[in-house]
């Protein structure tokens, strides 16, 4: 299930994430399966670009929320 997603860490990989115009970004599950998500940033102002690590914290319809991912040591891989 996609809900098992929240909590991992995934890579944005085309576009810049602004509330309410999500962007896409790549994560790895359990089995090393990559998947294609649709993000955006849980605060009204902040902005996700290409490249940024992400945290997943919730999934809302067919978009997740996430921030930004401070910790080396929640980093996949």
């Amino acid at each position: 299930s996609t809900d098992s997603f929240v909590g991992r860490v995934a890579t944005i990989t085309l576009g810049t994430a602004r509330r309410g115009a999500p962007a896409q970004a790549k994560l790895t599950d359990h089995l090393g399966h990559a998947h294609y998500v649709m993000v955006e940033p849980d605060a009204d102002q902040d902005s996700l670009s290409a490249g940024d690590e992400v945290l997943l914290i919730s999934h809302v319809g067919a978009t997740f929320r996430a921030i930004a991912n401070t910790s080396r040591a929640l980093t996949d891989g």
